[in-house]
Parts: C-alpha cells; sequence; structure tokens
C-alpha cells in the first residue's frame, strides 16, 4: 500500500500509536504512554488506531489509515468526531504490514482510510483501486471502483420523483442501553433520513449475541458456559441474559498467549490493563479441529444473516433489500481512561 500511495503522490509522513498487540479501543503503550482524546483529555481517544484518530481529529493529516478487526478503525473515527472505513477483507491491499497474530484467518485484518470528510475516503479509495493492488496482493480481489453502482444510488436519490433509499436501525444491542448522547445522534441520523423521503425499518437480525461469542473466541479464552461481553478491566464476563449455543460449551483458546509474553519478556516491560485481561495469563489453545468447528458456525452465521438481510426487501418497499444500517458503535460518545468496560455486540457490523 505505501508504494501504492506515493505513487499516487502521497506524502507519508508519521506512524502513529497504537496499543500493544492492537487488541484494545484504547491507545496506551510503553513507548508514548496513554493517548488522549485531543477534543476532551477526560477521555479516550479510541483504538486501536488511536493516534490516528487523534492526529486527524486535530487537523494533522487530511487522511489517514488504520487497520480494522473489532473496531479499530471505525472507534477512533466514532471518539475522534471523524470519518472511517472498515472495508470488506480482500477489499484494499494488507501485503506486508506488521500485525499481531499473523496467520490468524478466520476473522481477517483489513485496513481502511480515516479522514475529516466522506470526500477524502472516496479519493484514496478510488485512488489506491487505480493502482490495481490485486496484481500485488494475491489477497486482494479484482474489483475496480464501480461507478455505475455509485451513479444507481446517486440517481435514487436526486430522482425527479422522489427516489427512495431503505435504512434499517438498530438502536440496542440488547444487553447495554447505549447513553442519551448516543440514542439522539442516532435519532438524528433517522429523522433526518425519513424527512428526506427514505424509508427506515427496525432491524431485527439473528442473535448477535451468537455472533460475538464466535468472534470473541477467535482471540480469547473463555472458561464460562456464555460468553456476553469482553471488558478490559474485569476480562470477560457474564450477564443475566443467557442464550446457550455449541460454541459457548467450548473452553479452548485460538491465539496464543506465550507469544504476547515472550514479546513482554524480552525487555521486562509490563502490560497494559486493557491487554493484561486477556493475555496476562496462559491458556489452553484451540486445537486445529476445534478452529474447523468454529469456522463452520461462523460459515453458518453469515449464511443466516445474509439470509435475513435479503428478506427485508419485502419490508423495505423499494423492491430492495435494505442500502444501510443505522447503529451505535458504542455505548458512549468517547470511554474515558481505562473504562472501556463494554465493547458490545455493535462490532459484528
Amino acid at each position: 500500500m505505501t508504494t501504492e500511495l506515493r505513487n499516487l503522490g502521497a506524502i507519508l509522513y508519521c506512524k502513529t500509536s497504537v496499543p500493544h498487540t492492537l487488541m484494545a479501543g484504547e491507545t496506551v503503550n510503553n513507548i508514548i504512554g496513554y493517548t488522549f482524546n485531543p477534543k476532551n483529555r477526560n477521555l479516550a481517544c479510541g483504538g486501536s488506531s488511536g493516534g490516528e484518530g487523534a492526529l486527524i481529529g486535530l487537523k494533522g493529516s487530511p487522511v489517514g489509515f488504520g487497520t480494522d478487526i473489532g473496531g479499530s478503525i471505525r472507534i477512533p473515527a466514532a471518539f475522534n468526531g471523524l470519518y472511517g472505513i472498515r472495508p470488506s477483507s480482500g477489499r484494499l491491499p494488507y501485503e506486508g504490514m506488521a500485525n499481531s497474530m499473523d496467520g490468524q484467518n478466520s476473522i481477517f485484518s483489513v485496513v481502511g482510510p480515516i479522514a475529516t470528510s466522506v470526500g477524502a475516503l472516496k479519493l484514496v479509495i478510488k485512488g489506491l483501486l487505480s493502482q490495481q493492488p490485486w496484481l500485488h496482493d494475491p489477497l486482494v480481489a479484482e474489483i475496480p471502483w464501480r461507478d455505475k453502482q455509485e451513479q444507481a444510488v446517486l440517481d435514487i436519490v436526486k430522482a425527479s420523483g422522489g427516489g427512495q433509499l431503505a435504512f434499517a436501525v438498530m438502536r440496542s444491542d440488547g444487553v447495554v442501553q447505549p447513553q442519551p448522547p448516543v440514542r439522539r445522534a442516532v435519532d438524528i441520523v433517522v429523522k433526518t433520513a425519513e424527512k428526506l423521503g427514505h424509508k427506515v425499518i427496525e432491524w431485527k437480525p439473528p442473535s448477535h449475541q451468537r455472533g460475538l461469542d464466535l468472534a470473541v473466541s477467535f482471540y480469547a479464552a473463555t472458561t464460562f458456559p456464555l460468553l456476553i461481553c469482553y471488558s478490559p478491566k474485569h476480562g470477560f464476563t457474564m450477564a443475566a441474559l443467557m442464550v446457550c449455543s455449541r460454541l459457548s460449551l467450548l473452553e479452548f483458546n485460538f491465539t496464543d498467549s506465550s507469544k504476547v509474553q515472550g514479546a513482554f519478556a524480552l525487555s521486562g516491560e509490563p502490560m497494559a490493563s486493557q491487554i493484561s485481561s486477556v493475555y496476562g495469563t496462559l491458556k489452553d489453545q484451540y486445537t486445529a479441529s476445534q478452529i474447523a468447528e468454529v469456522n463452520v458456525l461462523k460459515r453458518q452465521y453469515q449464511k443466516e444473516y445474509m439470509e435475513y438481510w435479503n428478506s427485508t426487501s419485502s419490508l423495505t418497499g423499494t423492491g430492495r433489500s435494505v442500502d444501510a444500517v443505522i447503529a451505535p458503535l458504542a455505548p458512549f460518545a468517547a470511554a474515558r481512561p481505562d473504562m472501556y468496560d463494554y465493547y458490545g455486540t455493535w462490532i459484528l457490523f
């Protein structure tokens, strides 16, 4: 990607802070320390691409890139009042980028832009795709920027008869209720879409909790009968709402915490609390057969979710399924330092 950006005339001038292991929604490490939110230093800037979010939030750069597997582009963008895109895996080139847990291919990490405007996001993505990254990264799909599909959406919006898009709204994940500022922001978006003549329906997909159980199993061990949420301070906790699944009975670990501990042992430096709650103790790992079983469950869940999305065509009145989903990114506008205690099921988007 750096070669392609330079070919386009980009000037790369700095690397920004991330949390060690990249597996946190806050940004803290033993080189820079804690990276605070530049608009309110009582709040977090997000993570894992939090340094990028803070820099761009201060207008220190017009656009930058982060990586995302569970919110690491989306969280800093939201916490710093920016725009970000977490692309589908295989959309933008990742070849050669440093990453934690390399070789974990059940849920791919992706790279995407963070910027101060939607136009900037479009500019850099369209520019990168013009460089044909699929010729240099074997995991990138050969899909150029699709001008016809973009124009089709614009034609609907600009239609003289009042073209209509269809949105769905998911106001809560059913476990933690978002705080008033977040609920208000969702309501503003919904009311604006409706005022412009677009259709908004309620989003009632397959259980996001079941999807979160699947996602969490890739990154952390559990000895609980059901995982409900992750807290950096308290690790994995249970809630009163229990819905059992085959996956939730598995008690193993995809990732090797010994590798994380070994990296820290090289210098003797401590883990931040946001990381030590997950990787601070050694846990049993999944076997290859157990990883395969979870991969099958993941594929089945993806298929179920896809069929639900397609089924909304009977509800939208446009003849199409829902064009986009409006939902919170987190239960708060920004977390307080060391208090990002609930990531929720919204990260599945």
